[in-house]
């Protein structure tokens, strides 16, 4: 899920196609920042190299935004890790074998439908561990019931993630931050240099919250577990584009 909390409604507006054809739109959040790219076609490939990190994004059109799905690879080693899977990725086997990559594990920001549905098929097709805060259970579960699963969600998650628990993926480290607010579990993960951080924070926004409440935390803890991890570190969110801490704290509506 998006925005629940935003100044105003963003508008869009047609670009040029894109190389390979497929119709882009810039979404607007505010003059500040950058145009986000969003998709209207089932996914999207894109490549991005944060030194001998690989990031491959796939743009899955099962939300009105897109959700982003992000492979992520360690060149040096071959390993790589997949942060959510928001439906079945089949062109995923094929980016692996061309970029002589294993498949680690998979890592869940959180359990909204947009984000985990393509769990069964992942799970079945590589038999990797799953990550995730156990505090997501509930909306799980109402994920499945919505997706209609033939099997208990549960059973496919392998490794439970807390505040601070760390991840290894071939000379990278990446920690994570739970930041409610969202979810009762929503978490962020990130290195020296990047940060997966699914629905909590976007370009020029942040995730909407069911309370008042729950919006307060959230804010709280972009503040005190993101913003200081400085302003060069990049964001990748589950909708949208590739922003940077640096960048949100001083445009970003929610955060000024």
């Amino acid at each position: 899920m998006l925005i629940g909390m935003m100044p105003s409604a963003p508008s869009l507006k047609p670009a040029s196609p894109v190389q390979n054809n497929l119709t882009m739109f810039h979404l607007h959040f505010s003059a500040e920042h950058a145009e986000a790219a969003v998709c209207g076609e089932f996914h999207l490939v894109e490549v991005r190299e944060e030194g001998s990190m690989l990031i491959k994004r796939f743009v899955f059109d099962n939300h009105p935004h897109g959700a982003n799905s992000y492979l992520v690879a360690c060149e040096e080693t071959g390993e790589a890790a997949l942060f959510d899977i928001g439906e079945v990725a089949e062109e995923l086997p094929s980016f692996l074998q061309e970029h002589h990559l294993t498949l680690k594990y998979l890592v869940l920001t959180h359990t909204h439908t947009d984000h985990v549905g393509g769990l069964p098929w992942l799970v079945e097709r590589f038999q990797v561990p799953v990550y995730w805060n156990p505090k997501e259970a509930p909306i799980l579960q109402r994920t499945a019931e919505r997706r209609q699963w033939d099997c208990d969600p549960l059973s496919l998650l392998t490794h439970v993630v807390l505040d601070g628990t760390t991840l290894s993926l071939g000379t990278y480290t990446f920690t994570a931050y739970e930041i409610a607010g969202h979810t009762p579990g929503g978490t962020a993960f990130c290195t020296d240099q990047v940060a997966l951080v699914g629905d909590i924070l976007f370009a020029g926004a942040v995730g909407g919250t069911p309370t008042p409440e729950a919006y307060a935390r959230q804010i709280q803890g972009i503040k005190s577990k993101l913003l200081p991890l400085g302003d060069h570190v990049r964001v990748y969110s589950g909708h949208g584009p590739v922003t940077t801490l640096g960048i949100e704290r001083l445009f970003n509506p929610f955060l000024t």
